[in-house]
């Protein structure tokens, strides 16, 4: 049963805030970030996924130990996967349905039926260290993104779509924005019944054990992006949540993948 988030007394989660590494001071480059001539597999993968007309860029990490290796799949809610190497295909990924064929330590791919993927390595450095988001309300606890923080995207046509999880505890939080068109600079309404061009949910066992119920919504409110670069994304969102009461402010930072 949800519970009512008005009625959940303060709670504040203290967490380390985090800055974006590998990019340097000040304002980080308009590049994506890549790596080659790795000598080995282990570090943070970029996956493209294209499946349909609907293009998904995420993100995974890697252990490499030779024979066996441990991936994180954080688009499946920081899913791990045991891997073993058979010459240059990884078996064991994704219900074990196709391979994953390994190009070189820095680039891979994988097929099967309509889902094609495409893995790129961004970093040699084993962590998600994509970005920060913060959630401050009188009534929800107060988030400040730890630096375990992965970042996703969708292009779905009519629709672009920014995803941003972290962990707290082991336990997955997530949140999803969403906007008609394009993730573009400018102030948008809020709303989740598609009568306003952003939507926002927030999602996760992680919220279920902080207030109690594992999706809420802003009801309305307002999503303001004040940057949108290649591959960077910034913004705030204010609104009230569905349950007409609580309200909440956001901010992010956003490396996409």
């Amino acid at each position: 049963m949800r519970a009512s988030l008005s009625s959940l007394a303060p709670v504040c989660l203290a967490l380390a805030s985090l800055s974006l590494s590998g990019c340097g001071g000040g304002t980080p480059a308009e590049t994506p970030r890549a790596v080659t001539g790795s000598n080995n597999l282990s570090g943070l993968w970029r996956v493209v996924s294209k499946v349909g007309t609907s293009t998904q860029r995420t993100a995974a990490t890697i252990v490499d130990n030779g024979a066996t290796l441990t991936m994180n799949d954080c688009s499946l809610a920081y899913r791990n996967y045991a891997l073993t190497r058979s010459g240059n295909q990884l078996s064991g990924y994704y219900f074990n349905l196709a391979p994953i064929t390994v190009t070189n330590n820095d680039t891979m791919t994988y097929s099967y039926n309509t889902i094609k993927r495409d893995f790129a390595k961004m970093d040699r450095d084993v962590a998600y260290d994509m970005g920060s988001f913060s959630i401050a309300s009188p009534s929800f606890p107060t988030i400040n993104s730890t630096p375990d923080v992965c970042v996703g995207f969708a292009d779905s046509g009519s629709a672009e779509t920014l995803t941003m999880s972290t962990r707290i505890n082991g336990e997955m939080l997530r949140f999803s924005v969403s906007l008609t068109n394009s993730l573009r600079v400018g102030t948008f309404d809020i709303e989740p019944f598609g009568n306003a061009p952003a939507t926002v949910t927030l999602d996760g066992p992680a919220l279920n054990t902080l207030v109690g119920t594992d999706t809420i919504s802003v009801l309305q409110g307002s999503l303001k992006i004040t940057k949108r670069g290649t591959v960077f994304v910034e913004g705030t969102i204010t609104g009230t949540l569905d349950d007409t009461a609580t309200t909440i402010n956001m901010t992010f930072k956003a490396e996409m993948p």
